[in-house]
């Protein structure tokens, strides 16, 4: 029988090989096995090699445990010393005697083998290859050999083949090895490093191409990894062990490789879902088909395993996505599956290699929770009558009844909401932490209400030193520098966001103090703060105020605040100085003087305290010239993105002149970009001249003068003028500027003209929601005439760079005006429009102001000389319209009427705003006798004020306007009242 067989019985009966007294046989090799290959690389021996085959490699890959694979001095223990001759007595490689005469073989060995080129063994494509790798630190693995292409392996199969080929051409020993002589054609030698040349072989070194720079051992007695190298990319897959021990006996272990354990990323552990369950695993190397199998194994109420197995597409090497269907088990690479009843579950992977490694994870995912059960929502003990269209809509939820397991309810339109009059649909969502969602409606009767402005807080008396009543400052006699009954005297023009929330400049006194013999005890005391309250709740809270912190290491806020902003959170900035402290203990460098002392203080950044965002005298971080703040001239806020304009200081940096030293900036929680900046900025995509030379931004405007225009988000538009002259409007987004539409451009859309008009100016400024923008702008003249002076000014919408008109001179103006003359400054919101305009009637002309709704029709809100609606006469008639607004709701104004009989300069201005129902009411005028019986005398509201000029601060989306008050006792209050 040949030594190849009787390997190849043994090895299948895992038993031990003997070949003692065997006869000579001729040596045999077939493609798929593998052969165990010895040479000395000095000393006796060098010249020979020990060539065995072991069997076929499945023998290896298809292994449940350890195997022998030769054993026993008797057999290729002998052949060793035979070749090696101190084989027996010196394993060591380059053992010495006591002369130090070399007596050992330095001895090395590895195991290869190839499949062939042209057909699949088993498992194994054409062209796959095995070689094993020297274990450098005990107890550790060695990298794996790579997979290469085919054509790559395909060389080095011919190299091994050739190898095996010349190999059957020898006799076996008597103890089933071959002894070759180095310089042997095809030799062992000859493809190793350091091999033989003088034979037909290979040059020496290339180690069977794929396995530089060696298959082999480092010494006689080490261990070697096999791996399995299939064509294609990345590492081969760990195979088993090869030990070989001092008497020739060698063994093969086959073990899990912990290296390619698999990871599960989800569902994580503590996964809540329902329908479906995301599944995220990664397999190091490529898996037995069948193998991969994901385990949810039940743990309450459900128990059991529930094992969902991959198919091919899942069994690949790399990481994998894909959703499991709870329902019936199935996903996109699910070969098979059950559905997952509710419950809780230990989730887990397994799989097994290529060669048939088991493999499991080591981490289990637990609280893993399959939830389909939607909550219940009771709506029957939700009133359905009481309310009105002044009134904010209360919190409904607690009138309801959720059973199952609910994470959140909700109410749509929430709480604070202004509801129109009618029968209105309130909604309320249910959900668990699954994702199970459940919806239930009510429907609300809303009846027709009453203006109501409600002061929410009070001043002093204004005059002498009688004082009434008024609103207590929070902090007085707790906080430094507010001195013990403290109480308001006076506000600045209030801001107010869409979820109610109120900022103000405040001003207070703690009022003198005598004795009972009216001695003097202390002096009145005069301060001032940045406060805010809410809608419901106006007790207000202190924010900043003068010795306070402002951020600056031994810095505190100084005397001098202007007007806040506020963002949709609650968050404020503001303009105001600094100075230095007098209780720190290491004074402020450098330190604070009028050079420096003017700042954008807020609190929207990250943590909540108060930051300086820009600071007088400080360096422009991102600015390759380094220019310094002169003066910072209006603020805006949205979320943590702080809007501001400067003018940067002559003279500092590089070259900080008179035409580049305007500026604007944004802030983004504590990140500078450049908006915009005049000499430096210049348009892409312009031809001629891009070059900006000014820009038009945050400023306020005739006819809105408080008004958000400019700045949505991390966006700002903006008109801008360029050296040449030429007019474009551009967004700049994260300091990107994108132009959008410049002068010399044509407009967009048919408007009855016979040719494509362009346009040869644009109004002051540019106005954005984020979604559209809207401009004043004037059409060229062009021949044939279809642009004359009667028809060349219009109102221009844009969305991108695709402009349309909205209104245009010598246009119908609804209303029963006559024609439209010229416009003012337009307005945008939710996709609304508004604007001011002047319309001609034969020789009468009226101004008025016009709203384009989203439903596409453009009316008239109000014109002059028309009868005001709640005007405190019944001729009473609009005189002028001096501040315009526009909500999401729609327009609202600050409106004078002509002075006739029954008004006079007390009772002649007030605000007026579009109900629900598109009708005009008066919201409140001079005169008016409002909450607690206080007469109005005069009314700030829709206004510009210092340090954020065209930015909204008096109203909100949400119906509700809030404006500072004078009344005739001489007492002001922050009001709010809420638009029907």
């Amino acid at each position: 029988m040949k030594k190849h067989n009787i390997l190849t019985k043994s090895l299948a009966a895992i038993v031990a090989v003997t070949l003692t007294g065997q006869a000579a046989y001729a040596a045999t090799y077939a493609d798929g096995d593998l052969i165990l290959g010895f040479r000395a690389t000095g000393g006796v021996g060098s010249t020979k090699n020990v060539v065995v085959n072991i069997g076929q490699a499945s023998l290896y890959t298809g292994a449940s445990s350890r195997i022998p694979v030769v054993s026993g001095t008797t057999n290729i223990g002998a052949d060793l010393t035979t070749a090696f001759t101190t084989w027996s007595t010196h394993r060591n490689d380059g053992a010495r005697n006591a002369a130090g005469q070399v007596v050992g073989s330095d001895v090395i060995w590895s195991v290869t083998g190839t499949t062939g080129s042209f057909a699949p063994i088993g498992s194994d494509p054409a062209k796959t290859l095995y070689a094993t790798r020297a274990i450098s630190t005990p107890g550790s693995h060695p990298a794996a050999w790579l997979r290469a292409s085919e054509t790559a392996q395909g060389a080095t199969t011919n190299l091994m083949k050739a190898f095996g080929l010349q190999y059957a051409t020898y006799t076996d020993t008597a103890n089933g090895g071959v002894i070759q002589l180095s310089n042997d054609i095809n030799s062992y030698s000859s493809y190793q490093p350091g091999g033989t040349t003088v034979n037909a072989g290979p040059s020496p070194g290339i180690s069977f191409k794929a396995f530089n720079p060696s298959a082999e051992s480092t010494s006689a007695l080490s261990s070697l990894e096999l791996f399995r190298m299939a064509p294609g990319t990345g590492s081969g897959e760990y195979v088993g062990t090869f030990t070989l021990n001092s008497d020739g006996t060698m063994s093969f272990t086959k073990t899990t490789f912990p290296s390619n354990a698999p990871t599960l990323t989800a569902p994580a552990t503590g996964a809540i879902d329902n329908a479906t369950f995301a599944v995220n695993y990664t397999l190091p190397v490529a898996a037995k088909p069948g193998t991969v199998i994901i385990d949810f194994k039940g743990t309450s109420p459900a128990t059991g395993s529930h094992l969902f197995t991959m198919n091919s597409t899942g069994e690949t090497a790399g990481a994998h996505s894909f959703v499991i269907n709870t329902a019936d088990g199935t996903g996109s690479k699910v070969a098979s599956g059950t559905a997952l009843p509710d419950g809780t579950y230990e989730v887990s992977i397994s799989y097994e290699d290529i060669v048939g490694h088991p493999v499991s994870n080591a981490v289990v995912n637990t609280s893993v929770v399959v939830d389909t059960i939607a909550p219940v929502i009771n709506v029957a003990g939700v009133a359905t009558t009481g309310y009105n269209s002044t009134t904010a809509l209360p919190n409904l939820i607690p009138s309801l009844v959720v059973s199952g397991s609910p994470v959140s309810t909700t109410q749509s339109p929430a709480a604070g909401s202004i509801l129109a009059a009618g029968t209105r649909t309130i909604t309320f969502t249910a959900a668990d932490a699954a994702g199970n969602q459940t919806i239930n409606t009510v429907d609300l009767t809303v009846a027709t209400g009453t203006i109501n402005n409600t002061v929410q807080l009070k001043s002093t008396f204004g005059a002498g030193t009688t004082f009434v009543a008024g609103t207590p400052v929070p902090g007085a006699g707790t906080t430094t520098g507010i001195a013990k009954g403290a109480i308001f005297t006076s506000f600045g023009p209030p801001s107010i966001n869409d979820a109610g929330q109120i900022a103000f400049l405040g001003q207070w006194t703690a009022p003198k103090t005598v004795d009972s013999t009216g001695q003097l005890i202390t002096a009145a005391i005069l301060g001032k703060g940045i406060f805010t309250c809410t809608v419901s709740n106006p007790t207000p809270t202190l924010v900043a105020y003068p010795g306070g912190p402002c951020g600056v290491t031994s810095g505190v806020l100084g005397s001098v605040m202007f007007d806040p902003v506020i963002n949709s959170t609650g968050k404020v900035a503001f303009i105001a100085s600094l100075a230095n402290d007098p209780y720190a203990t290491v004074p402020a460098s450098p330190l604070i003087d009028t050079t420096n002392d003017l700042a954008v203080v807020t609190n929207a950044f990250t943590g909540g305290a108060l930051t300086v965002a820009a600071r007088e005298g400080s360096i422009v971080s991102g600015e390759t010239d380094s220019p310094a703040i002169s003066v910072i001239s209006a603020i805006s806020l949205q979320g943590s993105n702080l809007l501001y304009t400067t003018v940067l200081k002559t003279g500092t940096g590089a070259a900080v002149t008179t035409t580049n030293n305007k500026a604007a900036y944004m802030n983004n929680n504590g990140t500078v970009t450049r908006v915009i900046r005049a000499g430096v900025t210049s348009l892409p995509g312009t031809t001629g001249s891009s070059l900006v030379s000014a820009y038009t931004l945050l400023s306020a405007v005739a006819g809105s003068p408080g008004q958000t225009r400019e700045h949505s988000g991390n966006v700002a538009s903006l008109r801008v003028a360029l050296v040449d002259k030429t007019v474009t409007l551009v967004d700049s987004t994260g300091g990107v500027i994108t132009p959008f539409k410049r002068v010399g451009n044509s407009i967009d859309g048919s408007i009855g003209f016979p040719t494509v008009p362009v346009f040869s100016t644009f109004g002051t400024s540019v106005m954005t929601d984020g979604a559209d923008v809207v401009v004043n702008g004037t059409l060229a003249a062009s021949v044939p005439a279809s642009v004359t002076g009667v028809n060349s000014k219009g109102i221009f919408k844009g969305i991108g760079s695709v402009f349309t008109a909205i209104a245009r001179s010598g246009d119908i103006a609804p209303g029963g005006v006559g024609l439209f003359e010229a416009f003012g400054e337009p307005l945008v919101s939710g996709g609304t429009f508004a604007f001011p305009a002047t319309a001609k009637l034969g020789l009468v002309s009226k101004s008025g102001v016009f709203w384009r709704k989203s439903d596409g029709n453009l009316v008239k809100v109000a014109a002059t000389t028309e009868t005001a609606p709640g005007a405190p006469v019944i001729t009473g008639s609009f005189k002028a319209f001096t501040s315009l607004g526009l909500s999401d709701n729609g327009p609202l104004f600050y409106g004078q009427l002509n002075l006739e009989a029954g008004i006079t300069a007390e009772n002649d201005n007030g605000i007026w705003a579009v109900d629900a129902s598109g009708a005009l009411v008066k919201i409140v005028m001079e005169g008016d006798t409002i909450a607690s019986g206080k007469v109005v005398k005069s009314i700030v509201a829709l206004t510009g004020v210092l340090g954020s000029t065209g930015v909204t601060h008096s109203f909100n989306n949400n119906r509700q306007i809030t404006y500072l008050a004078t009344f005739v006792d001489g007492t002001k209050g922050i009001v709010t009242s809420l638009i029907p």
